[in-house]
């Protein structure tokens, strides 16, 4: 599956069961799993891949975690859950009634940002970071990982800045 296929929604209601507060909680869900899930499945890591290389805009984190959702149990199991309210919102199909709409596009791009620091996470467990004599390193994504060996002090520290298991925020 793409995630180039955008959602299209015609009619937009108002839900009003639904706030802000339950869409967040509901994403730190969703995005915690994914969190946890990257340490232990290499397939998932993978299918992260598609994140690393999208674009960040307003139907990444929808589109995200319909491809996601097929490539892992336990994100399944949550997205269902969930995908009624925070799904529907994020798709564009429900307007959430104590949130401003005019918010809601910033939301969406923060949203896509906190997917593309998971991606970025997967992608540093899933490949050997080496800053030996050299103050940079490549991921097979492309991305480009600078680091200060000045300020750091040794390549094993910038490996260890680059683990995401000792990030306490994504």
């Amino acid at each position: 599956m793409s995630l180039e296929s955008r959602p299209q929604s015609p009619e937009v209601e108002v839900t009003p069961e639904l706030t802000f507060e339950k869409v967040k909680k509901q994403w730190g869900f969703l995005t915690e799993a994914v969190k946890q899930e990257i340490v232990v499945d290499q397939a998932l890591r993978e299918s992260l891949m598609n994140v690393v290389q999208s674009s960040v805009d307003e139907h990444l984190p929808f589109e995200t975690f319909e491809f996601l959702s097929q490539k892992n149990e336990r994100i399944k199991k949550l997205w269902n859950r969930y995908r009624r309210e925070i799904g529907n919102w994020l798709s564009g199909a429900v307007r959430l009634a104590d949130f401003n709409p005019r918010n809601n596009q910033a939301y969406l791009f923060y949203f896509a940002r906190d997917l593309k620091c998971l991606a970025f996470a997967a992608e540093c467990l899933g490949s050997p970071l080496n800053f030996e004599g050299d103050s940079e390193t490549e991921l097979p994504s492309g991305t480009r990982v600078f680091v200060d060996r000045e300020a750091v002090g040794s390549p094993e520290l910038a490996v260890d800045l680059l683990n995401p298991l000792a990030w306490g925020n994504r």
